[in-house]
């Protein structure tokens, strides 16, 4: 088998920095707060702001955020509606947090979690459901949210 070369590459992770965002790296590090700090701070309030409410937590990536927005949950030891169609960090905050994942399956066209078989997967043991936008679709949240609320 042929090796793959660079042009036939489809980068995945390829982040679009341009000039304005390497400035504002550069004060980052000339002033040495390179985590928690100023600029942290005010991302917080403003994109709490933005969004109206009280408080934002920045975390150091989406893995992060998921743990921790299923440890406030307390799903130890409950079932965790999601897709197999994700990075395999969605289902590692899952059981990070000693839950259980449990796959529903995906639409076609868009490969995101297909409402009908979330309502097929959910049980007394059920605590949550965890969607992931696929591929820039997003999912058709309305029927999934009127659900979650129907099963609280």
């Amino acid at each position: 088998m042929e090796p793959i070369s660079e042009q036939t590459m489809i980068p995945v992770f390829k982040p679009s920095l341009g000039e304005e965002e390497l400035n504002q790296l550069r004060e980052i590090f000339k002033t040495g707060w390179i985590g928690l700090g100023p600029k942290t701070e005010e991302f917080e309030e403003k994109f709490s702001s933005y969004i109206g409410v009280k408080h934002a937590v920045a975390l150091n990536s989406c893995t992060a955020a998921l743990h921790l927005a299923l440890k406030v949950m307390e799903v130890e030891g409950s079932e965790v509606i999601t897709t197999p169609m994700t990075f395999v960090s969605t289902n590692h905050a899952i059981l990070y947090n000693k839950a259980i994942p449990v796959f529903a399956d995906i639409e076609e066209d868009s490969l995101n979690i297909d409402v009908s078989f979330i309502k097929e997967k959910i049980s007394k043991q059920t605590k949550a459901i965890m969607v992931m936008h696929y591929g820039g679709h997003a999912c058709d949240m309305d029927p999934i949210i009127d659900l979650a609320k129907k099963y609280n």
